[in-house]
């Protein structure tokens, strides 16, 4: 390889690393926001709740009926009067207490929309909008932490590798272990070096296996090291780490 075209692979290699950090950050912040979004929308759910203790009409309900399903959220249909006009109303409880038919509770209700009521212990939080929240929380406090790892990871490989040079290699052997793929390479003037892909899917790099004696380059150094492979006609980036000492 010339020199020119060299030069021309590298600016390639170093766009397409820093595309991939810009990626991970980006997947990063968003899955942040998601969370964000999710734990305000709870934050205002609760606040509009307790707010109808301070500006709702407060009368005595009775319960009429106590549902608690297997699967679902357990409510009781609760009676209440309204000016002269009786209403009913099933309220989803959270709470943990237990109900019978017959029981006495404070009921408060909008005066603007009288269905919309809660108990004195019983938010009423509305199954869709829970668990339109919970959910996504949930997902994006699990994938959060893991995006933002390897927003670092990428980031990292991506400065180490524009400090040092590209050295030539070639990929001999690929093997599957658990969820990664554990590579050997053949580095010019360091012999060989085992190195193990780190992904965020496994199986991810499974296409390895059928690249085997491919000429490849490997930035970076020591734990911030990455491995560069053609993919067709694109630069492919491959996180890795040393199994054993250094690749540099």
């Amino acid at each position: 390889m010339t020199g020119d075209a060299l030069e021309t692979d590298v600016i390639a290699w170093n766009r397409a690393l820093c595309k991939r950090s810009w990626r991970s950050i980006t997947g990063a912040v968003l899955w942040l926001l998601v969370l964000t979004s999710a734990v305000l929308g709870m934050v205002a759910l609760d606040a509009a709740a307790d707010a109808l203790l301070v500006s709702g009409m407060r009368v005595v309900g009775h319960v009429v009926g106590v549902e608690d399903p297997r699967r679902g959220t357990p409510t009781i249909t609760v009676g209440y009067t309204v000016g002269v006009t009786p209403r009913q109303a099933v309220v989803n409880r959270d709470s943990g207490l237990a109900y019978h038919v017959g029981d006495l509770v404070w009921l408060y209700y909008d005066p603007i929309d009288p269905r919309h009521v809660r108990t004195l212990e019983e938010r009423n939080h509305s199954d869709a909008w829970k668990w339109g929240l919970i959910s996504p929380a949930l997902v994006a406090l699990g994938l959060c932490p893991w995006c933002t790892v390897y927003a670092v990871r990428w980031v990292r490989r991506c400065r180490a590798a524009r400090r040092t040079h590209w050295i030539p290699a070639t990929l001999i052997a690929a093997n599957p272990v658990d969820a990664h793929q554990r590579l050997v390479l053949k580095c010019r003037g360091n012999g060989r070096q085992g190195v193990r892909t780190l992904a965020m899917v496994p199986g991810r790099y499974a296409f390895l296996q059928r690249l085997e004696h491919n000429q490849a380059w490997v930035g970076g150094e020591g734990t911030a090291t990455v491995l560069m492979l053609a993919c067709g006609t694109r630069p492919c980036p491959i996180l890795v780490r040393p199994t054993s000492g250094s690749v540099r």
